[in-house]
């Protein structure tokens, strides 16, 4: 194991991993006290080496052009955060991507088996997590947390390895590689400020309520990148509902609800009347595809669908995430074009999907299972 904290050597090791065609790699980071997270280690193995490499004493920007190299395969797990901490600090999402993760539920490891527990069942090896939340910032860095570390890229190789065999055995690897581009689009470590209430969660069906939380949301949005500072750090979510719902004309309704006086910075009060008034002009009210009810009977056919979802996932030792989601099933019914509507996904549930429509189907109870027709 090479520890890296000198930019000479940092130079000299990018020289070696650039000869390489395969690379593990892994960072660590903290992102509970700003909006672009703070990265504070990188991990990199290759076939004979571990790299520790401190980026806040040195600068890694020649590891930006591995990493953007199409021709090294980097093989990580679980790799969304670790993206989301390049695309925000350095405009750079990693390609190719091997992410064992994705991988594993494809070939009936689950979904979203964790790191520890997917190198326990493929290599036998017990790794420790006790430092996953250590403070990742703090110098000099502590011998328990540099083994972590090492740890996290160590077994990456051999899971790649097993993997890539058992997708191969299964003749699932394009199913794998379809997955995988999702990996790549911006849009899931930026979302423009407009966007931002997309990710609030709520169940309110008040009138005009979706155009005050997009206001609203695109304000905290827009302070909290100019800020650097968390969203939640601003408002949190529940604040940003309570607005929404309130529909406040002046600063005294605010001020009069005893939740809100209490949690907002006064000094945003202004600002927010100020999108709430901008919001009262808009004349077209905001839908969203979440938000359209279905009819009950079609709700029941969405249970059924849940339900043969869960046995072809099994049957066919899969993630069920992998075939469908709830809102592609709600997609379907409401005669949206669904992603399992076409390839892989159409052969082994799309077209019993299709046949549920159209009363093609006959279900039945036998010695207390449900017995569906072949597929």
């Amino acid at each position: 194991m090479i520890f890296i904290n000198k930019q000479k050597i940092f130079i000299e090791s990018i020289k070696q991993i650039k000869l390489k065609d395969k690379i593990a790699f892994d960072c660590e980071f903290i992102r509970e006290t700003s909006f672009v997270p703070i990265l504070c280690l990188i991990q990199i193995a290759t076939d004979d080496e571990i790299y520790i490499i401190d980026p806040l004493n040195i600068d890694i920007t020649p590891l930006l052009e591995i990493l953007q190299d199409v021709n090294i395969l980097k093989i990580m797990h679980s790799c969304d955060q670790d993206i989301d901490v390049f695309y925000k600090n350095f405009d750079v999402i990693p390609h190719p991507i091997f992410d064992t993760q994705i991988a594993a539920s494809f070939v009936g490891y689950g979904d979203a088996i964790s790191y520890a527990k997917l190198v326990r069942k493929i290599t036998k090896k017990l790794i420790n997590k006790e430092n996953k939340l250590t403070n990742w910032k703090s110098r000099p860095l502590k011998t328990d947390q540099i083994n972590y570390a090492v740890n996290d890229v160590k077994y990456l190789f051999a899971l790649e390895e097993k993997l890539q065999a058992e997708l191969q055995e299964t003749k699932r690897t394009e199913w794998f590689l379809e997955e995988s581009e999702i990996i790549y689009k911006k849009d899931n470590y930026y979302q423009e400020p407009d966007l931002a209430w997309q990710r609030i969660s709520h169940n309110s069906e008040s009138p005009y309520f979706l155009n005050y939380l997009r206001g609203f949301a695109k304000f905290r949005e827009n302070l909290a990148v100019k800020e650097n500072r968390p969203r939640r750090f601003i408002i949190k979510d529940e604040l940003i509902i309570a607005l929404a719902k309130l529909k406040p004309k002046k600063a005294e309704d605010i001020l009069n609800d005893r939740i809100l006086k209490r949690s907002i910075d006064k000094k945003l009060i202004a600002n927010l009347i100020e999108v709430a008034q901008k919001v009262a002009l808009e004349k077209e009210e905001l839908i969203s595809n979440k938000n359209i009810r279905i009819a009950n009977s079609k709700e029941e056919i969405i249970d059924i669908l849940k339900i043969y979802l869960k046995y072809i996932a099994k049957n066919h030792n899969i993630a069920v995430k992998n075939i469908a989601n709830s809102a592609d099933l709600k997609d379907f019914i409401s005669g949206k074009q669904a992603r399992f509507m076409s390839g892989w996904r159409y052969n082994i549930f799309g077209k019993f999907a299709s046949n549920i429509l159209n009363d093609e189907v006959i279900i039945k109870i036998k010695n207390g299972k449900v017995i569906f027709p072949e597929n």
